[in-house]
């Protein structure tokens, strides 16, 4: 009862006579000093919705963005998986090229011999690296964040390798994928790196026992 006669204060009063005054037409039209708990009521009732309606707009805006966030997690997450198929196949691929060749050196490679098949295996495996970030770049300019193709791919180049200029930025809804592409990116240079060092070790082991069979 007490809720609706501070709710409806304002409404009876001016059914009788005017809003926060005594008399009707024809009468002096005095202030009238409302009751304290009436005031107060009102202030606590005007809070109450200010509060309700922030907290309103505060859960849209949340819901919002928690959408976005899932959908280009998903998005990211089928790209790294793409990536990460072609980083293996390049991988295996320079290894498998590696080992043919140590192979095929019965007596053991030069050096010479050795740093050329260590460099073919770097170019192969960058070549799967570069076509990672031109993935990234299509998928940016899919999504419609580029005009310029080459712009896209300049973008998805500084994000793999986690240069992070900051001269060239996506839009709101898609900028987390930037930070997915980085982390792909550190993974798969990871990868790369961890390839050569074991295409170096094969390399260094095949001239010591080439070595060891001469004595």
């Amino acid at each position: 009862m007490m809720t609706m006669l501070i709710l409806l204060g304002p409404a009876i009063e001016d059914s009788v006579g005017g809003t926060g005054v005594l008399g009707g037409v024809g009468r002096s039209r005095l202030p009238v000093r409302r009751p304290l708990h009436l005031r107060l009521g009102y202030g606590l009732a005007a809070r109450t919705l200010a509060r309700f309606g922030k907290q309103h707009i505060f859960s849209k805006r949340l819901m919002e963005g928690s959408g976005m966030i899932l959908i280009n997690l998903a998005i990211g997450l089928l790209i790294m998986m793409g990536c990460l198929i072609l980083q293996i196949t390049f991988a295996l691929w320079s290894v498998r090229y590696a080992v043919r060749r140590t192979d095929e050196a019965e007596s053991g490679m030069t050096l010479l011999a050795g740093i050329r098949t260590l460099l073919m295996a770097m170019v192969i495996m960058m070549l799967g690296n570069f076509l990672q970030i031109m993935l990234w770049g299509s998928l940016f300019f899919w999504l419609g964040e580029f005009t310029d193709f080459h712009q896209a791919v300049y973008h998805s180049g500084v994000n793999f390798t986690s240069l992070g200029y900051g001269d060239v930025v996506m839009s709101t809804d898609r900028k987390l994928l930037g930070p997915l592409e980085a982390l792909n990116g550190i993974l798969m240079l990871g990868l790369t790196s961890a390839a050569l060092l074991g295409i170096l070790q094969h390399l260094t082991r095949n001239r010591q026992h080439a070595r060891n069979r001469r004595h």
